[in-house]
Parts: C-alpha cells; structure tokens; sequence
C-alpha cells in the first residue's frame, strides 16, 4: 500500500492532530507524540483541561466526544492503526506511560483517564478478561472498559465501530470514512482544518482501501483453537455440524427402512449422511459470518472469509 511502511506513525499524528479539534471545544489543549521517557518512548496524545481557555468556536454535536465518556482533568490515549494490534505488550507499556506521567507532571493516578483507540477489537488481549468480568461493554459495543484490580481502567474505542465521525475516518472502510467526512462538513465549522487531514488520510488508504484490513491480519488477531483459543461461535459451529450429521444418517436410516431393502437402506444413509454435513457446513458459515459482523468486521473481509455476499451477509 502507498506510504504505509515508511509513514505508519504519520497515523498517530493523523488522528491526534484531528482530536485536537474536538477537544479543544471542551476546553483541552491536546499534545501529540509526547516523550515521557529518558529514553525516547512516545505515547501518543495526551489532552489536559484548560479551564481558562477561550472558546474556539460553537460547541460540538456529542456525537464527537460522548464515546470518551467524562473525560478527567488529564487524559492518555494510545492509538493502533488497522495494521496495529493492541496486545499485553501494548497496555504494559500504557500503564508504564501512566507512571511516567505521573512522576513528570506530578499529578495523581485518579486525575488521569486512559483510552486505547483501537481499528478493531484486540481479542487476544480482551477475551479472557470478558470471561472474568473485567471488561464492560459501553456505547452499544462502540467502546469496551477493562478494569484490572486496583489498576486505571482503559477505555477501548473501536474505530469500526463508533459513530464519532474523526475517528471513522481510521476505521477503514470506505463507507465509514465518507460518511464521518460528509457529517464533518454538515454538523461542524471544522471544513477548512479537517480538509487537508482527510487529504492526507485517503494518500496513506491509496488504492487498497478495501483490502487494508487483510485475512492475514484477521487470523492473527482471532487465532484458531489450536493455536490460542476457541472462537465464541466455534463450539456451536461443530455441534451444529454433528446434529445435523446425526439427523441426515437418522433421516437416510428411516427413509432405507421404509423401502425394505439394504441397498435403499445404505443409500439412504449416505444421501442422509452428506445432506447433513452439508446442513451443517452451511449453518457454521453462517454464524461464522454473523459472529464477525456483530463485532463489527468490515462486510468486504467476512465476504472473503465465508463466501457470502455483501447482501447475504446483511441479511442474515
């Protein structure tokens, strides 16, 4: 893809640079790419409360700021492009972020908010936090909270999913990107800043816009059973297959009976047999492809995963 490898961080400024814009209508200065490290270590955004500062311009629609929730009186955030994953390795280094800051600033843990804005849902990192409790589902699945112990909780927003028209602008799919672009020019006095943003966005997206979020990527964010863990659909999927099989071979037995002979018998079994695997194959592809859209996959990557039209799909 054009300028990707040799402009990825552009991506952090990218989104920085525009939040910027809808904070500072709340009254927050935004900094972007700040060094909170004797050796260079950069979080990406930090946005404090400026209570005194003059207001820029009319207030914002909530569409843009309610999935942030409260926003405190100094807030992190931390963002990952959709060729990013935001893994363990991930929050160990936001929270050694929130240290720093701590300690440079010399403000407490409870003054600090902590948001990962994320393209897609990290669910090797989530997953087993949501089956303890820990991980509380905001904002109709636009945003997931993780609340460790006695730890800052982080807000998770999911660019493919939320309605906040600058961060669908990184969401990656071309729909998404247009309809925060023309809510921008219709909701907001923004047209002459967030221009030249959404210029540079769409040269990094260049012509595979589509294809930016690819089934190699997928795999590694949702390994296979073997290899990490099982998919929430994956259990349901083989027991649909197997009562299905088991319901063909019974249909086919019944049917084989019924003529008398052993040759309609064995022949039933196996028209049985094959109906029902293939009842089955048909029902797992199904709760596949609605498993992935519920959690907001793009309708392009689960057509080149399961095979379904875009209107299959969206029918289902």
């Amino acid at each position: 893809m054009a300028g990707v490898e040799a402009d990825k961080t552009e991506w952090h400024r990218l989104v920085g640079l525009l939040l910027r814009l809808i904070f500072l209508r709340l009254r927050y200065v935004t900094e972007v790419e700040v060094d909170l490290a004797q050796q260079k270590q950069l979080v990406d955004i930090i946005v404090v409360r400026k209570e005194d500062l003059p207001q820029p311009g009319p207030p914002l629609p909530p569409i843009y700021w309610q999935v942030f929730g409260d926003l405190n009186e100094y807030n992190l955030i931390s963002f990952k492009s959709y060729s990013e994953s935001f893994n363990a390795q991930s929050l160990e280094e936001f929270y050694g972020h929130l240290t720093n800051f701590c300690k440079i600033r010399d403000v407490r843990r409870e003054q600090v908010n902590l948001y990962a804005i994320v393209h897609h849902f990290p669910q090797k990192l989530l997953a087993p936090f949501q089956q303890t409790g820990q991980v509380t589902v905001l904002s109709d699945g636009e945003a997931y909270e993780l609340r460790l112990g006695f730890l800052q909780p982080v807000r998770f927003i999911l660019c493919q999913v939320t309605s906040n028209p600058v961060l669908a602008l990184f969401s990656g799919d071309p729909a998404k990107v247009n309809a925060g672009y023309e809510h921008l020019l219709q909701t907001t006095d923004l047209l002459a800043e967030i221009s030249t943003y959404f210029q540079k966005i769409m040269e990094y997206y260049g012509e595979e816009f589509v294809n930016m979020y690819t089934e190699q990527d997928f795999w590694r964010d949702y390994p296979p059973k073997e290899r990490h863990f099982a998919f929430p659909w994956e259990e349901s999927y083989q027991q649909a297959i197997s009562e299905a099989e088991r319901a063909g071979a019974k249909r086919g037995w019944e049917e084989g009976r019924e003529e008398g002979r052993e040759e309609g018998r064995e022949e039933g079994r196996e028209e049985g047999r094959e109906e029902g695997r293939e009842e089955g194959r048909e029902e797992g592809r199904k709760e596949t492809a609605q498993t992935m859209r519920d959690m907001g996959l793009a309708v392009e990557l689960i057509s080149r995963i399961t095979g379904f039209t875009a209107e299959e799909i969206r029918a289902l």
